[in-house]
């Protein structure tokens, strides 16, 4: 599982979370499991890390490929309730994007 928790503060870090981010859509391009995850430890998804993180890029790319914003992680938490936590400009949009998502889901 890619988690990228560095806060990008130069630009070589900014290059790293782009290379990051491109090797996540190559990866789903060549077919990896949107939702992958350690079933037997309940681990957390992708795109339930990317929610915590507050990561609205990688969030979009893993709904668009088909993440379930539901899926539940760690303790029975989903990205949808780490989306909630969310208050800063970046994370509000990370929880409109979740959120769109579980009401397409109905």
């Amino acid at each position: 599982m890619l988690n990228v928790t560095v806060l990008p503060e130069t630009e070589s870090d900014r290059d790293a979370i782009r290379e990051v981010k491109e090797m996540v859509r190559l990866l789903l391009h060549a077919g990896s499991d949107v939702n992958a995850h350690n079933e037997v430890r309940i681990g957390d998804s992708a795109l339930r890390i990317a929610a915590e993180q507050g990561d609205s890029e990688m969030v979009k790319l893993l709904l668009d490929a088909g993440a379930d914003p539901l899926l539940p992680g760690w303790m029975g938490l989903t990205a949808w309730h780490k989306a909630q936590e969310r208050r800063s400009p970046e994370g509000l949009k990370v929880r409109e994007l979740i959120e769109r998502s579980v009401r397409r889901r109905g």
